[in-house]
Formats: C-alpha cells, sequence, structure tokens
C-alpha cells in the first residue's frame, strides 16, 4: 500500500503484475533504510 494505491493498482499503473510490486517495494525499503541508517 503505497500513496493509497493497492498493489494490483500500482501494477496496472506501472504495467506489471501485482505480485511483482511486493518485492520491488520491499527492496527500496530496504535501500532507503540503508541510506538513512537504520
Amino acid at each position: 500500500y503505497f500513496a493509497g494505491l493497492t498493489d494490483a493498482e500500482i501494477g496496472a499503473a506501472m504495467g506489471v503484475t501485482d505480485r511483482t510490486v511486493r518485492p520491488h517495494w520491499e527492496r527500496a525499503r530496504l535501500l532507503l533504510a540503508e541510506m538513512l541508517g537504520r
């Protein structure tokens, strides 16, 4: 859930499946946490 959108809605906007969205989102969160030193 990001910016009020479900994984399915994000996937539709990006042209990928909702199952593809979740791993990308989780990786982005981990990278951001690393950058912020958490």
